[in-house]
């Protein structure tokens, strides 16, 4: 076994030996750090005291009764102690979105999963991140007066809003965008809690948002009628957006369906993308950080399986709008701004098991139309193909499922395209029309010429999409350890040389033409700078500087060298 894996399970065998429970004093003491309190003895119901106010089997909820704040601490000792912390009040009639944050990290750290217990910051790239946010002033709720467009009910009150809903109308308010809707929409509600069906429709092209008349808050008896009509109005339009299943006790609809409403009816970018975060992970808080860098809060959608069925699960929507200097981040569950504060994300890393029982997903890049984001709406955890017939000799390729991770149809052309020598082209494409929201494509495999106007030498081939909205082509993105690139060598009109290779983390395995023990480096253009014996080579021995593609046999690395 390779002698640093051993240390690393030796290590984390002798740190799971020498883990024990926190005590009360620890915890109470832990909690009131991050709350700025003062630790006063247990007393059951004097006030100011820090006690537990909700128990799980991996972690509690310490705090103030009745307010003053509370902290989420890790019963273990071998875990960071604060988990999240809030300076708003804890109940237990809290926000949905809190119940399954609650629910998936004490399910991580039943299976083990453990943060730096001595981080003092969110480290990217060397540096400690500074605290940034919240970006959200509003602190909306499901009840009065936001639902009082809502359907009705017979009892009386009309239905709760829906987290979804809520989360969309918070983040536009941050926006402060449209100035006026396109379009309309209409949509039968077969869910209304008497059993009936109900007609609901949004004239969104003739609404006018009063952006001026939305409070940050609204405490009862503390608002105007058009305050009130204001933020409801929004509400019930983005919850018509996203066709939502209206209910008296609880409220669905899905984040996809709203990023849809978004761009369609309420003027949002087009390139709003709804990722997974099991397809992510080693980017992900990079992705949230610079979301939040970039003044984009994040509609954030976390959901519980039952039993592993998709379609029944429990889904929370939720906005993360900053972070600190602590590696945690901030979030807006709306509710008011119950529990409103900041919690570890870090820990809810998918795994083979329980990830899938708490699937994680986030829309971001919403901005307004016309505002530049990252077009990071296509997917893959495939490969792409390129060969060579054995017996013909003909060259054949192909790209494996493509996902459309936007919240529009894409229609356009999915391609390999190669890229060298100051040249640019397609090699091999398939049409596509009208792929939905979260639907898959493919180029199947096949055999191709390469063009005339290619010039001998060599080039990089990699999946990119040509976007008929844009005008522009969209390189497709591809899961760790997926071959995503091939690097090859042109001559007349066949490859010498092609070598697949992984450009994110990790390695993958290639079905190229070096030989073992012969390692090839290549620039990110696909040129090859070096070639030398693999042992006892390190990136000092690499020309310049940048980022290169380390390739020996069938396994393939990148280098960054500063």
């Amino acid at each position: 076994m390779n002698r640093l894996f051993t240390a690393i399970i030796v290590f984390a065998a002798v740190a799971g030996a020498d883990a024990a429970e926190r005590t009360i004093e620890q915890k109470r003491a832990a909690a009131a750090a991050v709350l700025g309190l003062d630790v006063q003895p247990a007393r059951s119901a004097a006030a100011g005291c820090i006690e537990p106010l909700y128990a799980a089997r991996n972690l509690t909820v310490m705090g103030v009764r009745g307010g003053g704040g509370f902290a989420v601490v890790a019963n273990d000792d071998g875990s960071a102690a604060v988990l999240g912390y809030s300076r708003e009040g804890f109940s237990g009639a809290m926000p949905c979105g809190l119940r399954w944050w609650l629910e998936a990290t004490d399910a991580a750290l039943e299976r083990g999963v453990v943060g730096d217990v001595d981080a003092d910051g969110l480290v990217q790239g060397g540096r400690v991140a500074p605290k940034v946010g919240p970006l959200l002033t509003s602190k909306w709720a499901q009840g009065e007066p936001f639902n009082g467009l809502c359907p009705a009910l017979a009892s009386g009150g009309h239905c709760v809003a829906g987290c979804v809903p809520v989360a969309m109308a918070q983040v536009m308010r941050y926006h402060r965008w449209p100035v006026r809707g396109t379009g309309t929409h209409e949509y039968l509600l077969r869910t209304m809690p008497d059993g009936s069906e109900k007609w609901l429709s949004a004239d969104f092209g003739s609404t006018v948002y009063a952006w001026d008349d939305m409070l940050d808050s609204y405490a009862p008896g503390a608002f105007s009628e058009a305050q009130a009509a204001a933020v409801a109005e929004l509400v019930y339009h983005c919850g018509v957006g996203a066709e939502a299943g209206f209910g008296g006790e609880g409220t669905s609809a899905n984040v996809t369906d709203g990023g849809y409403a978004m761009l369609t009816y309420l003027g949002y970018n087009p390139d709003m993308a709804y990722l997974e975060r099991s397809e992510h992970e080693e980017d992900w808080m990079e992705m949230l950080i610079g979301e939040i860098d970039a003044g984009r809060p994040v509609i954030y959608d976390g959901r519980k399986l039952n039993g592993g069925d998709f379609l029944t699960a429990d889904r929370h929507a939720f906005v993360i709008d900053g972070y600190g200097d602590d590696g945690l981040f901030h979030v807006n569950w709306g509710w008011g701004g119950m529990a409103d504060g900041m919690y570890r994300l870090d820990y809810l890393k998918p795994d083979e098991d329980e990830g899938y029982n708490y699937d994680q997903y986030m829309l971001l890049g919403i901005a307004p139309a016309g505002v530049d984001v990252p077009r990071r709406y296509l997917f893959s955890n495939r490969r792409i193909t390129i060969g060579i017939n054995g017996i013909y000799g003909f060259l054949y390729g192909g790209i494996a499922q493509v996902v459309n991770c936007s919240c529009r149809p894409l229609y356009g052309r999915l391609s390999l395209v190669a890229e060298g020598n100051g040249w640019f082209g397609e090699l091999f494409s398939t049409d596509v029309s009208g792929i939905r929201p979260l639907d898959w494509f493919q180029l199947r495999n096949g055999k191709f010429d390469l063009p005339a106007s290619m010039p001998d030498g060599d080039y990089r081939i990699y999946a990119a999409f040509y976007d008929e909205l844009h005008g522009e082509w969209v390189r497709v993105d591809y899961a760790p350890n997926s071959t995503d690139e091939y690097v090859v060598t042109k001559e007349g009109t066949t490859f010498t040389r092609y070598e697949g290779i992984c450009t994110s983390a990790g390695s993958a395995v290639a079905g190229g033409m070096a030989p073992d023990g012969e390692a090839r480096v290549y620039d990110m253009s696909g040129r090859l700078v070096m070639s030398a014996p693999a042992e006892g080579l390190s990136a000092d021995d690499i020309p310049g500087r940048g980022t290169f593609i380390v390739s020996c046999g069938g396994t393939v690395r990148k280098v960054v060298k500063p």
